[in-house]
């Protein structure tokens, strides 16, 4: 019946992403808004508010460092989080009531078995 080719593209232009065009400066600052297009700002229908529509896609996205920052840690102690010999006190279970007591603890009714 027919034929198809499936090809995979990486591509770091996402054509549904598109961003308010800020770089016209002189235009902002004469008009009073950035570049923008239509479902993101309202139809101009006055003739100072009708700009070009902004065909800068993802601008954010696009954006490259070039360079990684790496920080070091000083030495540091040994955090603790596993408390396997730790038993942690509720409240007293009253019989025949709504509320399971067993359930309410604070966190400074413990006591560490190590």
């Amino acid at each position: 019946m027919g034929s198809w080719i499936t090809l995979k593209v990486r591509s770091s232009m996402n054509y549904a992403l598109r961003s308010v065009d800020h770089s016209y400066v002189s235009e902002e600052a004469l008009m009073g808004a950035p570049r923008s297009y239509y479902p993101l700002s309202q139809m101009a229908w006055r003739g100072r508010n009708k700009l070009p529509d902004s065909y800068l896609y993802n601008d954010a996205f696009r954006a490259s460092l070039g360079y990684k920052c790496y920080f070091t840690l000083g030495d540091i102690n040994y955090v603790k989080d596993s408390f396997s010999n730790r038993i942690q006190y509720s409240a007293i279970s009253i019989q025949d009531s709504f509320k399971n007591n067993y359930r309410d603890s604070l966190s400074v009714q413990f006591r560490d078995y190590s």
